[in-house]
């Protein structure tokens, strides 16, 4: 039954990720891309981290606010959005990749673990929509209740403007509905 269940939350995941993004097509030739990557180099952050449902952070100013529960965009393809999940991050990366590898085989990888800022994230890596790899970050929240899930299209994990503001991630802690 559990399998069952989890089998529905996944492919309703996906379906739900697929219509976030129906808007955001175009493509970028790679020039374009080095080009911005260079402009997110240069660009100023803000000092005050903004809270936002779950978490606070430091948005660089190259980023636009898509949502106030933590959807930010950069340039035509470039997103990043954040989940709060009540699972761990093991579960959760685990559960993605079974989904895509029985409807998408190959295309998702996992990439093992990266620590930056406060956390050390398990790393999901896959194709979107340009030559760039897209990820999808998930960590155990540090209260221990559930965990953390950011997915971040079309930008490199390498991009100064994401690193800045995954140094500067902080959850929040739960609060009782």
């Amino acid at each position: 039954m559990k399998r069952v269940h989890r089998s529905i939350f996944a492919a309703v995941l996906a379906v739900l990720m697929i219509f976030s993004l129906t808007a955001c097509g175009g493509g970028k030739n790679k020039a374009d891309t080095k080009e911005d990557q260079k402009e997110g180099e240069n660009t100023e952050q803000t000092a005050e981290k903004t809270d936002y449902e779950f978490f606070k952070a430091v948005i660089p100013e190259s980023f636009k606010e898509g949502s106030s529960d933590g959807v930010f965009n950069k340039g035509d393809n470039g997103i990043i959005k954040c989940y709060e999940n009540v699972r761990s991050a093991e579960e959760e990366i685990q559960s993605s990749l079974d989904y895509w590898e029985a409807n998408v085989p190959g295309e998702h990888k996992d990439k093992g673990e990266k620590t930056i800022g406060a956390y050390t994230w398990r790393v999901e890596e896959f194709p979107w929509n340009t030559d760039i790899m897209s990820s999808t970050l998930y960590a155990d929240r540090l209260d221990g209740d559930g965990s953390i899930e950011i997915c971040i299209f079309d930008l490199s994990l390498e991009d100064p403007d994401v690193i800045a503001f995954l140094e500067s991630f902080e959850e929040l802690p739960r609060t009782d509905e």
